[in-house]
């Protein structure tokens, strides 16, 4: 169902569809020249204002690659990961590689709007790729896609109303961006104990801090892997199998609340994570229980150890700097 005076057409209905090429790479003379050539890795939501490679013009004669003209909106049709379905704007005139679709809208249709429109069904169109062993979306399929139609006026009026909203977005990651670099680089200074602080009398810190490995301080115990066809989106106890994430969700569970968790293995490999309610830890994860040190605090996005700074990746290797308990009025720790 659309609103009335909108309509449904798909993308084949007002636009060309079209892709780029790669010249030869063993080619010297096609590389290195001044036109703006795009890869899928750089369709990622945004505008594309320049790339990572160039390529010349002899490069562009002789390959099946095309120049693109600003304002054409760019599909992955296939990539690593998360890559097939995203879209770009061109900010630039530009040619592209093979594995990217680039639409053309024909007069009468917003740009913008098309834009927003194709991110906010990056799902679906992912579910739209072929089947078999390695999914892609493909020429025909980009065609194929249903898209609304509303008048143009409205398509320019919610393009600039979700456009104000990107711009808000930018300027809001920018200062978290900052923030972050500047948390990074006191974290430095304060784990590490060049800087050290004072107490409520006003006097700095100066015990000595200790070394000592993980397993003098805790505990370190691996999880059992569930099988994931068990798992459940509802259930009352999340799965934690070490990534970013919970794999799901179960009836049961083996780890009590408030412990650290650390990942194995994979993208997530030394994720630390703080669990907060009693969960499942799955086999990909390893627990850190029986903690001796009295706090912890959130560490750049993951949680960490408070004055713990790890040097050596192996578990069984973990140090750790411990800071000692502040000192009394007389200076001895209390």
């Amino acid at each position: 169902m659309v609103p009335s005076r909108w309509v449904k057409k798909t993308i084949d209905e007002i636009a060309s569809v079209s892709s780029g090429g790669t010249p030869s790479r063993s080619e010297p003379l096609y590389w290195g020249g001044e036109i703006p050539w795009v890869t899928t890795a750089e369709v990622d939501f945004c505008e594309i204002v320049d790339t990572n490679e160039k390529i010349t013009e002899v490069g562009l004669n002789n390959s099946s690659a095309k120049l693109f003209p600003s304002g054409t909106i760019l599909m992955a049709m296939y990539g690593q990961g998360k890559t097939r379905g995203k879209v770009a704007k061109l900010a630039i005139e530009a040619s592209t590689n093979q594995a990217c679709a680039a639409i053309l809208l024909r007069e009468g249709f917003s740009v913008d709007f098309y834009f927003q429109y194709l991110q906010s069904q990056y799902d679906n169109i992912r579910e739209l790729s072929n089947s078999g062993g390695q999914e892609n979306l493909s020429g025909s399929i980009v065609k194929s896609i249903h898209i609304p139609v509303p008048p143009l006026s409205e398509q320019n009026k919610i393009a600039r109303i979700l456009s104000v909203w990107d711009k808000a977005i930018t300027a809001t990651e920018q200062l978290l961006a900052n923030s972050q670099q500047q948390k990074k680089a006191l974290m430095q200074k304060l784990l590490t104990g060049k800087v050290r602080l004072l107490d409520e009398n006003e006097a700095r810190f100066e015990n000595e801090w200790k070394y000592s490995t993980l397993k003098k301080l805790l505990s370190i115990s691996k999880g059992q892997q569930l099988n994931k066809d068990t798992l459940s989106k509802v259930d009352e106890f999340p799965v934690i199998n070490g990534g970013l994430a919970p794999s799901g969700f179960t009836n049961q569970y083996n780890t009590e609340a408030n412990t650290i968790t650390i990942s194995e293995g994979g993208n997530s490999c030394g994720h630390v994570a703080f669990q907060s309610q009693r969960f499942w830890c799955g086999g990909h994860c390893y627990a850190i229980e029986n903690l001796k040190l009295k706090i912890v605090f959130f560490g750049n996005t993951k949680y960490s150890l408070i004055g713990a700074k790890i040097i050596h990746k192996n578990l069984g290797l973990f140090y750790i700097v411990t800071i000692p308990d502040r000192p009394d009025k007389r200076g001895r720790p209390t």
